[in-house]
């Protein structure tokens, strides 16, 4: 099917084509939702209607916004609409990406839909070259170099070490600094702890027992690492795990949509699978974690690595500014119990928080909600030339909320206090936390 006009792509056109495809679909499920049909079935049948009529809208808002010359303002507006049912197939990936900065904001109604893929199709390629540049420099596992027969001197020969140095044995225990095998290891060292937390994940999504998962969590981390020449540090593989998994399902989501209802005039769900190809997920996953730790999102890298250049940097400064700042404004008696009677170390709790960005806290589909909302606070400072700081955002505010939401228990005592904190109770609308 051939790329569709965004500007011939009209409001008048779009929404014929929503209410075809899920009036066909109502009609084609109709038998299955009769008085005679299983409960579960009726259910899932109900569900998938209601999914797919979330997929359809977040398009078509998306084509209207580009209609209007308006993606930026339409988008935040979006997200912060809190009024209105929040829902994992909301597809947050094409959100994160326009927020980033990864797919523009300032498209021409004309050909957003040729921008976008340009964009697409240059990040896919960037991947690959870097993917295979990585694997390259890696080489063959046995990369030491081969042993050079002993010379014999004569008498009055003087020994030289420039033949040894060049062509010597690599000692596999001490490896040479900037040689080849030096690198491997310090590849495979990285490897083994990114797969051993890998392996930890149980987010009981089938998506993660797959080996191709594992290897794509795996060189988007490796590549990462290498890219900013920085270590892995535990929970990165977490954040680049909620990416992937947002990423593959907004892909799959719109690919199925296209595919199923092919006669069925799919005109947005066929723009946008070459926006979210689902055959390059891992490209895609790999450039937003990219960005999402970087100034472009959050700067989470912070929160990773110290700046010893700068004071007011860093994950220490972050925990210390929610438990004795933030939450001192925000009640002092709750204050009092967790810094001076309790005397709880920040890093007891935050440091989890923070750095997985409530992914422990909330379920994912509440974390996919909060994660908009992050990256439009930072997106919306940028738009009005005004600097963000990690320190200083929603997301450490909201760190403080959360104790402040679940003060009654913390007052209980020391060791209710930490239990709370280190398994957070579950939250019905996440929404009324953001909005204190």
């Amino acid at each position: 099917m051939g790329n569709p006009d965004w500007g011939s792509l009209s409001r008048k056109h779009a929404l014929p084509s929503f209410f075809f495809l899920f009036r066909t679909l109502f009609c084609v499920l109709t038998p299955y939702l009769g008085p005679n049909s299983r409960a579960d079935v009726r259910f899932s049948v109900l569900f998938l209607c209601l999914c797919i009529a979330t997929v359809m809208d977040e398009l078509q808002d998306l084509h209207h916004s580009i209609i209007a010359v308006n993606v930026g303002n339409s988008l935040l507006r979006r997200v912060m609409n809190f009024t209105k049912r929040r829902s994992l197939d909301a597809l947050h990936s094409i959100r994160w990406r326009l927020l980033t900065g990864l797919l523009s904001v300032a498209v021409n109604s004309s050909n957003a839909l040729e921008q976008w893929e340009k964009s697409t199709r240059e990040c896919v390629a960037m991947w690959n070259a870097t993917n295979k540049d990585l694997r390259n420099r890696r080489g063959n596992p046995s990369v030491m170099q081969v042993p050079v027969p002993k010379r014999t001197y004569s008498e009055g020969d003087e020994p030289s070490d420039e033949g040894e140095d060049e062509a010597g044995d690599e000692n596999p225990l001490i490896p040479r600094e900037g040689s080849r095998y030096a690198f491997r290891c310090r590849l495979d060292a990285l490897q083994s702890a990114m797969l051993l937390d890998a392996d930890r994940i149980d987010w009981d999504i089938q998506l993660f027992s797959l080996p191709d998962t594992r290897e794509s969590l795996r060189d988007i981390l490796l590549n990462y690492c290498v890219q900013h020449d920085c270590e892995y540090k535990q929970g990165m593989h977490e954040v680049a795990a909620f990416v992937f998994y947002i990423t593959h399902s907004d892909a799959t989501k719109i690919e199925q949509l296209y595919r199923e209802h092919q006669q069925g005039c799919p005109l947005l769900p066929g723009a946008f699978r070459f926006i979210c190809p689902i055959d390059d997920v891992t490209a895609l996953s790999y450039h937003l974690f990219d960005a999402i730790m970087s100034e472009r999102g959050v700067n989470l890298t912070s929160w990773y690595f110290e700046r010893p250049a700068s004071r007011n940097s860093g994950i220490k400064t972050a925990m210390n500014r929610v438990q004795s700042v933030l939450l001192l404004l925000l009640d002092k008696e709750l204050h009092k119990q967790m810094d001076v009677v309790y005397e709880l170390p920040p890093a007891t709790y935050l440091l989890r928080w923070l750095r997985l960005l409530f992914l422990r806290e909330f379920s994912l589909e509440q974390c996919a909600d909060l994660w908009d909302v992050f990256l439009s606070e930072r997106f919306a400072a940028a738009s009005v030339g005004r600097c963000y700081d990690i320190q200083n955002c929603v997301i450490t505010m909201l760190a403080a909320v959360m104790l402040l939401n679940v003060k009654a228990e913390l007052m209980k005592g020391p060791n209710e206090a930490i239990t709370c904190v280190m398994k957070y109770p579950s939250v019905d609308n996440v929404a009324s936390l953001i909005q204190q």
